[in-house]
């Protein structure tokens, strides 16, 4: 039952396909899609090409916690944004497992991050008598650990001893067993140096769960931590890849008896305040930052002042400048980004219970949005896991068929029992998101891989930029940013509406022809007439991602509107990464800026798509893809350093920059940043920065900015440079 439920999951890629491309080359779920076709017939009977389906998992106790076992399909009912839905599929997974031994997955995810050692020992030894009951034939169970980074020290096993001997140790490694339920490694190219938080490091478990047959338990042991506003987008995000890989998440909270602290009111927090940019030709550094808030929350960047100028021409400065003197002005932080999506919100965050403690009400949030629940307040850890372990065969399997939604829409789920005196748990909601390749198999798809590779520049012009940022050893993300004029965009009259439609697709093609990652899209453009002219007198801009190895490549675009075609081609180079060696990535350069605690559903959005967005100090920071500046313009530069040695103390990191003339190579501009603190995240080896890059100070011309990373320790990484233009 499972693997057939599973591989119509697989068949709705409308509403779970991961962002996987690149990694390994094949996306998650389209394996399993291609399984299907092989399938035998009476799984492949539950598939319809005509229709869509949504799975939900639910389970029911009585007032004593007792499982109910005895629920037909008459007992549910289900409601899809408060709109009920007929069931057309119905399930026990008690009733099937007994049948055919099915195969559990459980992970162990121990947040050491959050916990005190005390805590971590008295966890750790719960786990242990925990896995003499709960792993073996049958039911396997990986164990992970959080410590600033995500270190796999066990893969799906059922070796009893080895796991009880791995979550026995104070202290793991990485480990490299294969998994012995799919004979693969589940858990290998997720982004095991992006992890900001422990949000987003559950949120790539999740994702790297999504191929595993049936349901999946999470237990999240940990110390909790307080909620905050700019939180609640990851939290969507986490909760919308649960549930799309059918993860659902137990938090056991480690403290023990803790005494209550009511929710109360998550408003009245004060906002964040703008950044300011400051310069200073104090000396050969930069200088300090001023601000009455926390350093460590006021959205801000590191600066950068110009220390060294070429006599005269293009390097001069413009009249009424000065040097000696510190100046200051203030950045205008958009309190709102352009959503590629609608502007709904997206929310998946469920009520929070009366009373929760505050170090646990992430905790609940995360449980019920998932269908899990919380273990909290007992010092009866063993317990609380032997609960836990006993519901991975409890739960029935509800499927319907919802209507029609957006890209992009989140909708809500309820479920009810029609017996009095049980709770019923279900996962709080989904999103549909669009496929990586959404062109895949269109004859449109063809057509633009034509124009791609044909070489013709095509009716529509514009700039391309593809800056890219480790993820992993062998595996870098690159962030795509297209600029192209917004009077390409052939529109039609529709519904009252001005509307456009732009279709793009990117390949990534190696020496030798091959395609080493590729992507397509569809944007939808529906304006009012008053809005035209706007639209109009602006570059359009649009950015996506895709993953791909170090190596060098040639990048192929196209792009198309009604009957016009425009075609790109650069090359794109991209340097293996040595986890263990001090390195920088490439850079990105940006006139957007937006604090991250006021970018509300627009960063939904991007999460939900498996988008990383660049992010320092508060501010998320939109890479430009044609690097062409007024010298009016207030320009930044986002890059990441990546130290290992963060991962025990931290670490002093500079940075030093060059402006040169293209032309003629003579630096126009010197700065240092000596110290970059504020923007380490503690045992987290990426070290996101943003940079001014003082266009003001350079007369119109090209250039080519040049940023080299030092560390106290005497390492320094590769120079990486990009071109610019001032105009």
């Amino acid at each position: 039952m499972n693997y057939r439920r599973f591989l119509a999951i697989a068949f709705l890629t409308t509403l779970v396909m991961c962002l996987v491309v690149g990694r390994g080359g094949t996306a998650y779920f389209r394996v399993y899609a291609q399984q299907a076709a092989d399938a035998p017939t009476a799984a492949a009977a539950t598939i319809r090409a005509e229709s869509r389906l949504v799975l939900v998992d639910v389970v029911v106790t009585d007032k004593k916690n007792n499982y109910i076992e005895d629920l037909t399909q008459n007992d549910f009912k289900v409601w899809q944004d408060d709109q009920e839905q007929k069931i057309s599929s119905f399930s026990s997974e008690r009733q099937s497992s007994s049948a055919s031994a099915q195969k559990r997955h459980l992970v162990l995810f121990f947040d050491d991050d959050s916990m005190q050692p005390a805590d971590q020992a008295r966890a750790r030894q719960a786990a242990v008598k925990f896995l003499d009951d709960n792993s073996g034939a049958g039911n396997y169970v990986a164990i992970l650990d959080y410590a600033g980074t995500l270190k796999v020290a066990q893969n799906f096993t059922d070796d009893t001893e080895r796991l009880k001997k791995v979550a026995g140790a104070p202290k793991l490694s990485i480990g490299s067993t294969p998994n012995a339920s799919l004979d693969q490694s589940v858990f290998s190219s997720y982004d095991s140096f992006s992890n900001r938080n422990v949000l987003l490091a559950l949120r790539s478990v999740a994702r790297s769960m999504a191929t595993i047959p049936g349901r999946k338990s999470l237990i999240w042991l940990t110390a909790g931590f307080p909620p905050a506003p700019d939180l609640e987008s990851d939290m969507t995000a986490l909760i919308n890849t649960c549930n799309k890989a059918n993860v659902a998440v137990y938090p056991l909270d480690v403290r023990g008896v803790t005494a209550s602290v009511t929710t109360g009111s998550l408003e009245g927090i004060a906002p964040v305040p703008d950044g300011d940019f400051v310069s200073s030709s104090s000396g050969n550094e930069l200088g300090k930052v001023a601000f009455s808030e926390d350093r460590s929350t006021a959205p801000r960047l590191v600066y950068v002042a110009q220390t060294k100028t070429g006599g005269g021409g293009a390097g001069s400065r413009p009249a009424g400048t000065t040097t000696g003197t510190k100046s200051s002005s203030t950045m205008t932080v958009p309190s709102s980004i352009p959503n590629p999506f609608s502007q709904q919100p997206r929310s998946l965050i469920p009520p929070l219970p009366p009373s929760t403690a505050t170090n646990q009400q992430v905790l609940y949030e995360v449980a019920i949005g998932t269908g899990g629940f919380v273990i909290g307040n007992t010092n009866d850890l063993l317990n609380g896991l032997g609960r836990i372990g006993k519901e991975q065969s409890e739960y029935y399997v509800l499927g319907y068929v919802p209507p029609e939604s957006s890209d992009g829409a989140c909708h809500t789920l309820r479920v009810k029992v029609e017996r009095s005196g049980v709770t019923v748990r279900a996962r709080s909601g989904y999103c549909a998101t669009k496929p990586v390749d959404l062109l895949a198999g269109k004859p449109l798809a063809k057509t633009l891989e034509e124009h791609a590779l044909a070489g013709q520049p095509g009716a529509i012009s514009g700039y391309v930029a593809a800056p890219y940022f480790y993820t992993s050893p062998e595996t870098a993300r690159v962030n795509l940013a297209i600029e192209i004029p917004a009077k390409s965009f052939q529109f039609d009259k529709v519904k009252g509406k001005q509307h456009a439609v732009m279709n793009v697709l990117g390949m990534a093609l190696r020496a030798d022809g091959t395609v080493a990652a590729r992507f397509s899209d569809t944007v939808e453009v529906n304006l009012e007439k008053a809005e035209m002219e706007q639209f109009t007198n602006h570059p359009y801009h649009y950015e996506n991602q895709f993953y791909i190895a170090g190596g060098q490549y040639t990048l192929k675009l196209a792009v198309s509107s009604g009957d016009k075609f425009g075609q790109f081609a650069l090359p794109l180079v991209v340097d293996h990464y040595d986890p263990a060696k001090f390195s920088m990535s490439d850079l990105a350069l940006s006139t957007q800026f937006y604090k991250v605690a006021d970018l509300s559903t627009s960063l939904d959005a991007l999460l939900l798509q498996d988008r990383t967005p660049l992010v320092t100090q508060g501010l998320q920071m939109l890479p430009s893809g044609s690097n062409r500046f007024k010298q009016t313009d207030r320009v930044a530069i986002y890059l990441e350093v990546y130290e290992p040695s963060a991962l025990q103390s931290p670490p002093k990191v500079g940075l030093r920059m060059r402006v040169l003339d293209k032309a003629t190579g003579v630096a126009k501009l010197e700065a240092n940043v000596p110290d970059t603190a504020s923007s380490v995240i503690p045992g987290n080896p990426v070290i996101p920065m943003g940079v001014p890059l003082p266009v003001a100070q350079l007369r119109p011309g090209n250039y080519v900015v040049e940023l080299r990373a030092t560390d106290s320790a005497g390492n320094a990484s590769t120079a990486r440079k990009v071109e610019f233009t001032v105009e």
